[in-house]
């Protein structure tokens, strides 16, 4: 008869045991407190360069064709809550007089306002009233106007940044 006495007294013991260990108030449920934080984060990307544009000469008594190009697109997130954001380009030089680069962005929502703008070395805005949103794939158009007086330019480049921000 001892080894039953000792296995009633282990198992009593087990469950005073675990009589100690669970908190007080335990039950079927439980709840905790949790504290997150959301970041403001904006980003924008491009597809890739352009292709190529190139102003043909005018005839006699009229003006150089203009060429525009819509090969790119950009892809934007932002989520700054209260504060409307705004996309701003600059070239990295000026262009030579008499030659005129535009850029318009399809808007990324309905909220969102967009303009064709000449660029400079200047930032400009592009896009204003941006909120929450996320996309891709928007198209980027690009327009290359010159005038008679313009200089002939072979295989020049500048570069074009984009930036989104605060707009106000």
């Amino acid at each position: 008869m001892k080894p039953f006495a000792s296995r009633a007294i282990s198992l009593h013991g087990l469950a005073l045991a675990l009589s100690f260990s669970l908190p007080a108030g335990a039950g079927n449920t439980a709840t905790q407190r949790i504290t997150y934080s959301i970041e403001e984060a904006t980003y924008i990307s491009v597809s890739g360069d352009p292709t190529p544009m190139r102003v043909v000469a005018a005839t006699s008594g009229t003006e150089p064709v203009p060429v525009t190009e819509a090969s790119t697109s950009y892809s934007l997130a932002a989520n700054g809550g209260e504060n409307a954001k705004k996309i701003t380009a600059a070239i990295d030089k000026d262009l030579p007089a008499g030659v005129l680069l535009e850029v318009q962005l399809a808007p990324p929502d309905g909220n969102a306002t967009s303009t064709r703008q000449a660029m400079s070395s200047r930032a400009t805005d592009l896009v204003t009233n941006i909120d929450n949103v996320a996309v891709t794939n928007q198209p980027i158009t690009y327009t290359l106007r010159a005038d008679p007086t313009a200089p002939k330019l072979v295989g020049e480049t500048i570069l074009v940044t984009y930036t989104i921000t605060n707009q106000i």
